[in-house]
């Protein structure tokens, strides 16, 4: 069973709060008789952590379970795409205590090993965050809680019928997309195709860069990524599409703009895909999901085919 009470709640006004979220049973052919081991918190080890180039603010952690793992033979660890793991973790001296002696966080696994009970996550570190304070000094070999999955997020094959997964994304926010893309176009009988769209700062600020490319290879994936405040790097002004400096930082067939996603964009976007069938995935900060969603609703969009992750 799952220990779910008042104080899972992290506090952050979650689109999908566990507290509404029961744990999902595995339907994974191979695991049926498994129990899926997030269901109840346990401790996993950090067993690597990664500054990405030039993102101070980033960083990627990789965890395994801290229990042995020859004792686990009835349990996987299975998190389905755009689902997310909360992390649990004790405050520290120097942070003001309350009410409780633990902070929550709820984090997107970009990738996950169900039978090596290991997971990765990005995590967005925020000046003067709690849980910030606490990764910050978080070193290899230490030990953290979690426990999930967490989301309400559900993607069907399409076999017969062509179908169109519009994804929206913002930032670290892109991290749950990737397995959800992944989870597609791994399936080759499955003809939907994916459109997505993220937003980022300027060029060095794009995470996940070189997934985007690799998925751009298939048939069924396209991609187009918009940078709010692309400076040039010799001029420092404010850069063009016609800069050859920024031409020359362009991978081959990218696809990148340099304005933000504003309406018209999106219904341009909207207005390019005839496939009748859509669903919708938004990944972002509040102000940004709430955005999408409100243009999108207002586009007459049906609310079971939006997904906020």
């Amino acid at each position: 069973m799952c220990d779910i009470n008042q104080s899972d709640c992290c506090g952050n006004g979650c689109a999908n709060c566990i507290l509404d979220s029961k744990p999902l049973s595995t339907k994974r052919v191979d695991f049926v008789n498994k129990i899926n081991i997030l269901h109840t918190y346990r401790k996993y080890k950090l067993i690597k952590r990664i500054q990405p180039n030039n993102q101070p603010h980033l960083v990627q952690l990789k965890f395994a379970i801290a229990d042995d793992k020859k004792q686990l033979t009835e349990f996987i660890l299975d998190c389905p795409p755009g689902h997310h793991l909360m992390m649990r973790a004790p405050l520290l001296a120097d942070v003001e205590n309350i009410d409780n002696k633990t902070v929550l966080r709820p984090y997107s696994p970009f990738w996950t090993d169900i039978t090596e009970f290991e997971f990765e996550i990005m995590v967005n570190l925020k000046p003067n965050g709690k849980m910030t304070k606490y990764i910050e000094k978080l070193k290899v070999n230490d030990e953290v809680e979690f426990r999930g999955p967490i989301g309400v997020f559900v993607y069907e094959p399409s076999f017969k019928v062509e179908k169109a997964l519009f994804i929206f994304c913002q930032g670290v926010a892109i991290a749950p997309t990737i397995p959800i893309i992944e989870n597609i176009i791994e399936n080759e009988d499955d003809i939907c195709r994916i459109y997505h769209y993220s937003c980022f700062e300027n060029i060095d600020n794009i995470i996940f860069r070189q997934k985007l490319l690799e998925f751009n290879k298939f048939w069924n994936f396209s991609s187009k990524i918009f940078l709010s405040h692309q400076k040039c790097t010799e001029c420092g002004n404010d850069c063009s599409v016609d800069c050859d400096n920024f031409k020359r930082q362009l991978k081959y067939k990218e696809q990148i703009k340099l304005q933000r996603l504003d309406k018209d964009t999106i219904s341009t976007l909207l207005e390019e895909i005839k496939i009748e069938t859509k669903q919708f995935v938004i990944c972002g900060s509040n102000s940004f999901q709430n955005f999408i969603t409100e243009y999108l609703r207002n586009c007459n969009v049906n609310k079971n085919c939006l997904y906020v992750l």
